[in-house]
């Protein structure tokens, strides 16, 4: 079982996510209550099943919508998003969450113009 004391971040390379933009990699990295990254050791026995991504907008769950594309990252622990273009969402905060072995990690994007 994993420590209650282990938390995850969500990174990628900005704090952004362009509307009508090319994918995102989002990489979900998991800590120790130390703050030591112990990602490799703790999704050893996992799989890309075991990683889900969720992610919504102003209360909206987006994850199955027209509004997001989703693929696989290159390792288990990323994801790629894609927002449409769709310019109603401007400047609002997209809320992406990943759930893996009981831990819930969240992060804010802005949706920023192209």
């Amino acid at each position: 079982p994993t420590p209650s004391n282990t938390y995850g971040k969500i990174t990628a390379s900005t704090s952004t996510i362009k509307v009508g933009g090319s994918y995102k990699t989002l990489t979900l990295k998991l800590y120790d209550a130390d703050n030591n990254e112990i990602t490799d050791t703790t999704i050893a026995d996992l799989t890309r099943n075991d990683f889900v991504w969720t992610c919504s907008c102003d209360g909206i769950d987006l994850t199955n919508s027209d509004k997001v594309t989703w693929l696989s990252g290159s390792g288990i622990n990323q994801a790629k998003i894609k927002f449409a273009d769709d310019r109603s969402y401007l400047n609002k905060i997209l809320v992406i969450k990943c759930v893996v072995d009981g831990i819930e990690t969240i992060e804010e994007f802005e949706l920023i113009g192209t």
